[in-house]
């Protein structure tokens, strides 16, 4: 079986990421906090907020690859200062996990 390859993220770079795996033939997930607002043809979807470390982890589930397209929702310094360590920790320990 090949490769799954998730992709968290589902703002400007996800989907064209997503979208491209696709298109080489790679099993693909799209993670995203909402809901998913096009079909991507065969990119699974799935929704998980970030924020929550056991979503995440399900999310991930059976990745041979994690990618990280997430933005915290405000785009301020002050939203990534305290939002995007805590993203990060959580998609780390679900790739580690995966």
């Amino acid at each position: 079986m090949p490769a799954l390859h998730v992709v968290f993220g589902a703002g400007q770079v996800g989907p064209l990421l997503a979208r491209r795996l696709a298109d080489a033939g790679r099993p693909v997930r799209l993670v995203r906090r909402g809901p998913h607002a096009a079909d991507l043809g065969d990119v699974e979807l799935a929704r998980a907020d970030a924020s929550d470390p056991a979503a995440v982890a399900e999310a991930a589930r059976g990745a041979s690859v994690v990618y990280h397209c997430m933005n915290p929702s405000t785009y301020s310094a002050e939203a990534w200062s305290r939002e995007l360590p805590r993203l990060q920790e959580n998609l780390v320990a679900a790739a580690r996990g995966a």
